[in-house]
């Protein structure tokens, strides 16, 4: 072998030992765990009577689980700072089960009565980009010597009172939601309480006693299913009622509405007995057509019943074009044609057809309803009444 033969094959071994295989590495991003989340609890400290912020080095916070217990990783103290009254506690572990624990917020201020409340800070699944949860959880103090007001339900079906029903306050031990969502207000533990019931009076109202409720305690309000007759003598079986939102006493409103519902809702609250224009082709010269209700009635918007007349020669109708009135009881409704002309001998077959207009009708026992008379009620058996009325024969 030559010299340049040796030389070729050296090179050729020299350039293939310099050829190295690329490999491709890939990051997995870690998957965050349920049990390394956490909670921050913030909110601010408040007078529940004046609504001013309460701070300053007397007034202490804690956050109790066991033997552990914790103090704010933040308050501000200081009056003339703008987050005066404002506190956080931060690194509250997350918990996958609601019930395995709670903890006890305790707030204590010189002047005001002792807080404390139940609270437990559940993991929520679904997608978190950030590892921490946040919970508002404002705190009201109540000073020493105030007492709880009393509280007064009126109790109502259809705008009409409801008496002799059972209004119940059911005392919320301890709560996981926010009791008291507009204030984000945190409730004081009301500890083990008894029920209060109270049965509302002839005027719908049931008044709970400020000394039998605890300030800041949080009840569920529910009024017990109970029957109901109105001044016709029908009776409505109304249902069970439970509110929405929790009182908290001493921050919610101390006097409230509750409007109850029919257990089976009917619309037949009033109805059409009998009407003058029933038997079909009778003449009725003056014009008028009386309806007869079931139940006493008031009106609304007396002088807006229409009315249309046909095969008029002469007769004209003014303005308003229809005289509505109520007899004494309530029970019957006489619609009178307000002629501008009167009819005259050529106006052979004149009819008159009576309309709702914006004219209504309201039952008394449920001054909240209105209904028009020929589109919204029915005869007994459910034909619809009729607003035709022939004057003159053919």
């Amino acid at each position: 072998m030559t010299i340049w033969k040796r030389f070729a094959t050296a090179s050729l071994m020299l350039s293939c030992a310099c050829v190295t295989k690329e490999t491709t590495t890939t990051t997995t991003t870690p998957v965050t765990n349920e049990f390394s989340r956490t909670y921050t609890l913030q909110g601010v400290v408040a007078n529940a009577v004046t609504g001013a912020r309460v701070g300053g080095n007397d007034l202490k916070l804690y956050l109790v689980q066991g033997v552990d217990i914790r103090t704010p990783t933040r308050i501000t103290s200081d009056a003339a700072d703008p987050l005066f009254g404002e506190y956080a506690f931060t690194g509250i572990p997350a918990d996958i089960n609601a019930t395995n624990k709670t903890y006890k917020v305790v707030a204590v201020q010189p002047g005001f009565q002792r807080f404390e409340s139940d609270l437990s800070f559940q993991a929520r699944s679904g997608a978190l980009v950030d590892t921490v949860y946040n919970r508002i959880g404002n705190i009201y103090l109540f000073p020493v010597g105030v007492t709880a007001p009393d509280y007064v339900y009126t109790v109502t079906y259809n705008g009409k009172p409801v008496p002799n029903a059972t209004v119940q306050l059911d005392p919320m031990t301890s709560s996981n939601s926010l009791t008291y969502n507009p204030a984000d207000a945190l409730p004081a533990t009301t500890g083990l309480l008894a029920s209060i019931s109270v049965t509302t009076d002839a005027s719908g109202k049931a008044t709970f006693a400020g000394s039998s409720l605890v300030l800041g305690g949080a009840y569920q309000v529910s009024v017990l299913p109970a029957p109901f007759t109105d001044t016709a003598g029908n009776t409505v079986q109304l249902a069970r009622f439970t509110t929405v939102t929790n009182l908290v006493v001493g921050i919610t409103n101390n006097a409230l509405q509750i409007a109850l519902a029919d257990l089976t809702p009917t619309t037949g609250t009033v109805y059409i007995t009998s009407a003058t224009n029933q038997l079909a082709g009778q003449v009725i010269q003056s014009g008028q057509l009386v309806l007869t209700f079931n139940a006493p009635v008031t009106l609304v918007n007396a002088t807006s019943f229409s009315a249309t007349l046909f095969n008029n020669a002469t007769a004209t109708l003014a303005v308003p074009a229809v005289v509505a009135t109520l007899s004494a009881d309530g029970l019957s409704l006489t619609l009178s044609p307000n002629f501008a002309v009167v009819p005259g001998a050529t106006d052979r077959g004149l009819g008159i057809i009576y309309g709702d207009g914006t004219a209504l009708v309201s039952p008394r026992s449920y001054p909240a309803q209105t209904l028009r008379v020929f589109a919204d009620l029915r005869f007994g058996n459910g034909d619809v009444p009729s607003g035709l009325v022939i004057a003159r024969a053919p």
